[in-house]
This record gives structure tokens, C-alpha cells and sequence, in this order.
């Protein structure tokens, strides 16, 4: 029952009421089954944005180039895994971080500022990674800033091997052709220069009664051989390396060449050391690579003059072995250091200038690449990389 205004009652529409209710549970269970729809569609929608974001970043980390994004403020967002390897920094490093902050970028935030403000496109530079280990490596970058100020991402990629190879290429060059120059003078002296050796030691063997005139053929034979050795490393330079490979004990490899470099290292009054990398695989010619750390330790002393140091360090960079000899000897300048691997170039009095060139054809036949730093008055230091067959690393 109702009261009416005048303060009659009215009967209540039972079924009226009934059918408000119906219509009320009606749309109350559409409006549920909508919501529950539209639940079931942000679920379906939050999945797909999940795969997708997944399937960017996988794409985003197989790119073999580096990429890392910064924000307006130049503050690192994102480090993909390619820069990760090349930097040898990783996400809970950087992000967050400034990137002229990071001593292995300054070479390019100097160049370039804040790169995060970079209006160029479509253009690329190159510049150096000083890594924490003291490496150094070039690269080869561009940028691209994000609409409405939002940052920029910088694209890079390691550009070292490529120089490494190129330089090497130039090297080959020249040598090739002093090569084939060399080979064909070589065999038309190395045969008379037998005659010569022979007719010297008969010519000693009858001056027995004659000391004097003795000694002066013996130096003739003496002489002889000289000449004979150093033909002989420049044939060995000009033709194919013939390499036995195994599997080699770096530390049996060491010893070896630090025996013969013995009576060296102490009539100079040098401190020899050498670090071998525990597990650290090596791989080659065990006597070719014996004769390049020999050369290469010989020199490394005869740069010093008076007491100093000499240091070998054997060690694994992904799938290479490293093997590198430095000194704190005299150095050399650049006019040296772009011609030292040139046959018969040599700046000591009493060098051949053909020990270099014979190591570099002995590791280009490894597949391997040699490099050099070196600066006047502050020694000098060879890198040799050698590749890892993977049977070898296993």
C-alpha cells in the first residue's frame, strides 16, 4: 500500500514493481556479461602486447649491432646485448645511468655532446671504446633522435677486426710484390754462395800451417752462413707456410721460449713474467709459434736498454686465444710502426729486418691477425689473436 498527496492509500502495482525488477536484473547481468567481455578482451589484449614485446625485444637483442637508447636527458633506458658484448657493460650497469658518465664513451660524447639533443640523420662516424680492461676498440656509429624530444638511440657497431684486416691487406700489398722480388734473387744467390762456402772450407783445411790465412777463411764461411740464414728466412717469408695444427700446452709453449731467451734475459738484467689463463686453448703449429714468441721476446729485450721489464699473458677472448708480449723498452714512432712488418726494414744496426715480416706470414697462415701499440719512449706491446676451432674449445 501508498499514501496519495491528499493522504489516500493505493494499492502497489505488484507486477509493475515485478517487472522493474526483471528489467533491473536484465540489464544487470547484460551489463556483467560486458564487463566480464570486456575483461576477457583487455586479458586478450595485455597477452598479444606481452608476445609482442617479447618478439621486440628478441629482434632488439639478435641485432648484431649495438643499440642503446638514452632519454631527453641523455640517461641510459635500454642496452641491447650486442652493445653489452662489445662494451662489456650490462643493463644493471647503465640504465639510469648518464652516458657521459661512462669513460668507455667519451671519445664519442665528446665528438657529439649531449646526444641525447642530436638533430643529424642518416650520417655515420667512427670512434674509440676505451674498455675497462684496457682495451680499445673502434667503432662505427650513428644517431637518431626520438620525436618530440623524447631522446635519441645510438647505433654502432665494432668496426676494430675490419680496420685489423684492412691494415693487413695494405701489408699484404707490399709484401707481395717485394716477395716475388725477393724469392727470384734469393735462389739465383743461394747457389753460387754453396760454391763459395765450399771452396772456403777446402781453402781452410789447407791453410792448417797458416793460422792467420785459417781464420781469414773461416770468416769467409762464417760469412757464408750469414747470408745463408737470411736467404733462408726470406724464402721461408715468400712461400706458403706449411703448418702441422694441434692442440698446444700454452705453459709447455712458454717454457720452451723462455729457456732459449734465458742467457738474454740475464746478461740484460731483465724482469721476465708471463700470466697463462687456467683452461686457456691454443691451437697451431707448436714450432712456428715457438719461432714467432721467440722473435717477439728477442726484440722485446733488445728495446731495452739497462734494467727493465718484459711480460707474456696468454689468455681467451670468445673464440680466440691471445698471446701478447709487451716492454717497457724504448718504443717506437708511428714512421716505425707502419713499417716494421715490411721485409728488411729494421732499425737496429745489426738486424735483417726480416723477423717481423716471417712472424706476420706465420700468423696470417693461422688465420690469425697481429697488432702493435707502441709509443716513443714507452715500450711497446704485440697482440697476436688466434682463432678457437670449436672442437678445439669443447
Amino acid at each position: 500500500m501508498s499514501t496519495s498527496p491528499e493522504g489516500a492509500t493505493t494499492p502497489i502495482d505488484i507486477q509493475e514493481l515485478m517487472r522493474a525488477m526483471e528489467y533491473f536484473n536484465e540489464q544487470s547481468a547484460r551489463l556483467s556479461a560486458s564487463y566480464q567481455k570486456l575483461e576477457e578482451e583487455v586479458a586478450s589484449l595485455n597477452i598479444a602486447l606481452d608476445a609482442k614485446n617479447r618478439y621486440l625485444t628478441n629482434i632488439l637483442q639478435s641485432i648484431s649491432n649495438g643499440v642503446i637508447s638514452v632519454d631527453s636527458q641523455g640517461i641510459i633506458t635500454l642496452i641491447n646485448r650486442a652493445a653489452g658484448d662489445m662494451t662489456g657493460l650490462t643493463p644493471e650497469q647503465v640504465v639510469g645511468t648518464a652516458i657521459s658518465d661512462l669513460p668507455e664513451f667519451h671519445d664519442l660524447t665528446r665528438t657529439e655532446g649531449n646526444i641525447a639533443h642530436q638533430t643529424l640523420k642518416d650520417f655515420s662516424r667512427t670512434a674509440t671504446l676505451h674498455l675497462r680492461s684496457g682495451a680499445k676498440k673502434v667503432i662505427e656509429y650513428s644517431l637518431t633522435p626520438l620525436e618530440e624530444d623524447a631522446g635519441g638511440i645510438l647505433f654502432f657497431r665494432d668496426m676494430t677486426r675490419i680496420i685489423e684486416l684492412e691494415q693487413q691487406a695494405k701489408r699484404n700489398e707490399k709484401l707481395t710484390a717485394m716477395g716475388e722480388m725477393a724469392a727470384n734473387i734469393a735462389h739465383e744467390i743461394r747457389n753460387p754462395l754453396g760454391s763459395i762456402e765450399l771452396f772456403a772450407s777446402l781453402l781452410r783445411r789447407d791453410l792448417e800451417q797458416e793460422p792467420e790465412k785459417q781464420q781469414l777463411a773461416t770468416n769467409i764461411v762464417s760469412g757464408v752462413r750469414n747470408l745463408n740464414t737470411v736467404i733462408s728466412n726470406l724464402l721461408l717469408f715468400t712461400r706458403n707456410v706449411s703448418l702441422s695444427k694441434e692442440l698446444i700446452d700454452p705453459q709447455e709453449l712458454v717454457n720452451e721460449v723462455l729457456t732459449f731467451c734465458e742467457h738474454l734475459k740475464h746478461r740484460r738484467h731483465i724482469n721476465l713474467t708471463h700470466t697463462i689463463t687456467p683452461g686457456t686453448p691454443l691451437y697451431g703449429d707448436f714450432d712456428l709459434l715457438n719461432q714467432v714468441l721467440l722473435n717477439l721476446l728477442q726484440n722485446a729485450m733488445n728495446a731495452i736498454e739497462g734494467d727493465g721489464a718484459v711480460a707474456i699473458r696468454v689468455y681467451a677472448e670468445e673464440n680466440h686465444t691471445l698471446l701478447e708480449v709487451s716492454d717497457d723498452g724504448c718504443g717506437m714512432n708511428q714512421e716505425t710502426l707502419d713499417k716494421i712488418f715490411i721485409p728488411f726494414y729494421t732499425s737496429r744496426a745489426k738486424g735483417t729486418g726480416l723477423g717481423l715480416s716471417i712472424v706476420n706470414r706465420i700468423i696470417e697462415a693461422h688465420q690469425g691477425v697481429i697488432r702493435v701499440e707502441s709509443e716513443l719512449g714507452h715500450g711497446t706491446r704485440f697482440t697476436i689473436k688466434l682463432p678457437i676451432p670449436e672442437r678445439a674449445s669443447e
